[in-house]
């Protein structure tokens, strides 16, 4: 007699369902144009997307296409956070924990929908269903405290609102804007911004087309000219670095850096939401310039709404004839692609974004060789950000400046500041570079909510400085600060009022860096770990003796001997809160 042995029905509809799943990753895997190295991330996100996880199978499957051994695509997996070796849930909510999140409650948000799940932090619910996380910044410190509920940015979140979050309901981004001269943000309010025909008739597309009857060295010198420097943060004169993409006679890459992670800063979210191609066509105009046929935007995991927007500008831009083959008639082709993040900081850093766009952990690269002479895949490569590409644009639609003073180098002298925290209008606003400090927070911002005082202010973000109070009215001006010892950074202004903790907006800020160090350089791998364990202590249970020599030492030594720039910051307001409260630092000293 034979004995026939059968699968369980329950085991066969799961084979069948991962067969089907894995043909849909074979179909995608089998239709990338470049079958190599360069394509595993975006290949991790389709399956992370199609099983809400990445099982063995599919890493298999993925390491047979590309080319690579599981060790590789397992050491890739690992690095980013928005990738998971274990399932998801239907929905998974990941809760901001950045300071401005942190200090309106959203960690007690967060564990109060833990306790309502009956779920542990980053455990899938019995059913699948549901999964809660905590997440660093969202570009949403507008609208804090904030939430991504799977891809749907819910602002303004509730502990009596909890059931609505659950869903994704609740209140949505306004990607607000305020100026009395805009420049890059003038057409916020005129233009639906998936229409090209919408962007032509409100001015779009003629610095460009203004750019293809110039000699290219005109136009590097009419950047040049400008004064435009880099809006990421480091501020390089932006025309010195086309000069030098230019110079090289290698192929040439343009890379937009959209990996906008720094708490406090959400400028370059509102613009590619607002008028994304203002950003198209500042690359278009660099390009052209340096002589270079292909482009990467890199923007950010978590701003879903922003690559699905820019994928219809692109598409847009191509069935018109502004990318692509031999474009307008005037010989030039070139073209962009779309890569997304996938949950790491440190991806900001340009040299760190060149190895995750080679499909690699984001490890930042010693410099000098410098990304105009060896970038992404060792070729020249001219990275700017969201902000800096918007100017380029407006440079050669309009050469004459707005303002032309000397002291505001700038080609329009104005720039964006992310004004959040306790101020009654929250938001982004073009300003003149010059502006007070405070008037931008009393006659812009409105004033502090609630009638209460300023307790303090940060300039620049996590990485950026506390001011002093002496400070507070000073000149946003790169002159007036550098004189301060102050950094504008990526335009970042945090407000705090008279209610808030100084050790629980460190403690917040040296969580975040703890938690995104990638570990390359032992400074900042122990440095920042360090400073957290430090500052944790202090805030429960006061000083002890020693730590403020101990987290000076820490942040001096990060600061001189970290490998790239997420080091080289993560102590800045640390150090700076010791020089203004040296009393909370001290054992025994009250303050």
């Amino acid at each position: 007699m034979t004995v026939k042995f059968r699968l369980p029905i329950i085991l066969i509809m799961r084979n069948k369902m991962n067969k089907e799943l894995l043909d849909n990753l074979d179909f995608f895997l089998n239709n990338l144009r470049e079958k190599s190295r360069t394509n595993l991330l975006p290949s991790l996100l389709k399956a992370q997307k199609i099983f809400r996880y990445i099982p063995e199978e599919a890493a298999t499957l993925i390491g047979e296409r590309l080319g690579l051994p599981l060790s590789e695509i397992y050491g890739v997996i690992e690095f980013y956070s928005l990738l998971y070796t274990k399932p998801t849930a239907e929905t998974v909510i990941r809760v901001c924990t950045s300071p401005l999140c942190s200090q309106k409650s959203s960690e007690k948000i967060k564990d109060a929908l833990l306790k309502k799940l009956n779920l542990l932090e980053g455990e899938s619910s019995a059913d699948g269903r549901f999964m809660v996380e905590s997440v660093h910044c969202l570009g949403l410190c507008v609208h804090s405290p904030s939430a991504l509920v799977n891809e749907t940015p819910v602002c303004h979140i509730r502990t009596d609102k909890l059931d609505d979050l659950l869903i994704g309901k609740g209140t949505k981004p306004l990607n607000r804007a305020f100026s009395d001269t805009p420049v890059i943000t003038e057409r916020f309010n005129s233009i639906n911004p998936e229409s090209f025909d919408d962007y032509v008739c409100e001015g779009g597309f003629v610095g460009f087309n203004h750019a293809l009857s110039l000699k290219k060295s005109s136009i590097i010198e009419s950047v040049k000219t400008s004064g435009l420097l880099g809006r990421g943060g480091a501020a390089f004169p932006t025309g010195l670095k086309e000069e030098g993409a230019a110079h090289n006679e290698d192929d040439v890459y343009i890379i937009c850096n959209a990996d906008e992670s720094e708490p406090g800063t959400f400028k370059d979210r509102v613009l590619l939401n607002k008028d994304p191609f203002s950003v198209l066509e500042g690359m278009l105009i660099t390009a052209y310039a340096v002589g270079s046929k292909k482009g990467f935007i890199y923007i950010r995991g978590e701003y879903a709404d922003a690559q699905n927007l820019f994928a219809k500008v692109l598409d847009s831009a191509r069935s018109n004839g502004y990318l692509g083959e031999n474009i307008r008639g005037s010989g030039f082709s070139f073209d962009v692609e779309i890569r997304s993040g996938a949950g790491a900081y440190i991806c900001g850093e340009e040299t760190a974004l060149f190895e995750s766009i080679e499909g690699k952990r984001g490890y930042p690269r010693n410099k000098p060789p410098y990304p105009v002479e060896y970038g992404v895949f060792g070729k020249p490569t001219d990275i700017n950000n969201v902000e800096t590409f918007c100017y380029i644009s407006h440079i050669l639609s309009n050469m004459k400046n707005k303002i032309t003073s000397p002291d505001l180098p700038s080609p329009s002298g104005t720039r964006l500041f992310c004004l959040s925290g306790d101020v009654k209008r929250a938001g982004l606003y073009e300003l003149p570079f010059g502006v007070k400090l405070k008037d931008l927070i009393y006659n812009w911002g409105g004033g502090i909510k609630n009638g209460k005082n300023i307790k303090t202010i940060i300039l620049g973000g996590a990485s950026g400085s506390f001011v002093p109070e002496q400070h507070w009215d000073i000149s946003l001006d790169q002159k007036s600060l550098s004189e301060a010892g102050l950094s504008m950074g990526s335009g970042v202004i945090m407000v705090f009022d008279e209610t808030k903790n100084i050790p629980h907006i460190l403690n917040d800020i040296t969580g975040f860096f703890n938690h995104e160090s990638c570990g390359k350089c032992y400074p900042c791998q122990l440095g920042s770990r360090k400073q957290h364990e430090i500052i944790t202590g202090i805030r429960r249970d006061g000083p002890k003796q020693g730590d403020r020599e101990r987290l000076i030492d820490i942040g001096l030594t990060m600061k001189d001997a970290s490998l790239c720039g997420l080091g080289q910051t993560a102590a800045t307001a640390v150090l700076s809160a010791i020089e203004i409260w040296p009393e909370l630092f001290t054992a025994g000293i009250k303050g």
